[in-house]
């Protein structure tokens, strides 16, 4: 007998059989696609009764799975910003071109900040430097304070700080990164595994 259903409802299913009563119910819900049972008939174990629609499982492992490739594309760039290496992304993530385009994109410009940074302190600290050679000799002679020079090279020091500064802040902040990418690798992963039991 085949009947157009009018109206859909979700619940639990039941098979009453003659003995006793078997609860049926699917650890995840979903659509129903077919029906492969009636009512009264006999089943054996492990025959399939009512398969269910696969496309959510399906949905849901691959934005999953396109998290773990974003996460491990970042952990790449990430490493390769910690350790000062050649930026090398796994072979997974190199299928997704334009994921290896936008990582790569942000490394040259970060790496390109950072040396600007730096450029900028130590072209003021090649001046600084200058400066007390020029002076020492006129405080030889008495026509400068030695507290210039004293003033010249505490700058000097600060400039080196800052310069230092910058390379452990950018440092610091990739390694951050870097965890949090493992962290999202590593539970993505775990998603990816439990949802495709799913499918």
């Amino acid at each position: 007998m085949i009947a157009e259903v009018g109206e859909v409802s979700t619940g639990t299913g039941k098979v009453i059989p003659s003995s006793k009563e078997q609860v049926i119910q699917s650890l995840e819900g979903g659509i129903l696609t077919k029906l492969y049972v009636h009512e009264g008939e006999i089943i054996e174990k492990g025959q399939i009764l009512a398969p269910l629609d696969p496309t959510r499982f399906a949905s849901n492992v691959g934005e999953s799975a396109s998290l773990l490739l974003t996460s491990q594309a970042t952990a790449a760039r990430l490493r390769a910003e910690v350790n000062g290496n050649a930026l090398v992304f796994p072979s997974e993530v190199l299928k997704e071109r334009s994921l290896v385009e936008e990582e790569t994109a942000l490394y040259h410009s970060r790496r390109s900040n950072l040396e600007e940074s730096l450029a900028g302190l130590k072209q003021a600290l090649t001046l600084v430097e200058q400066e007390p050679q020029m002076t020492e000799p006129l405080v030889a002679k008495g026509a400068a304070s030695e507290v210039e020079v004293l003033r010249l090279k505490r700058q000097a020091t600060d400039l080196r700080n800052q310069m230092s500064d910058v390379r452990n802040q950018y440092s610091v902040k990739a390694r951050e990164e870097l965890a949090k990418a493992n962290t999202d690798i590593e539970t993505q992963s775990q998603v990816v595994k439990g949802k495709s039991d799913s499918i």
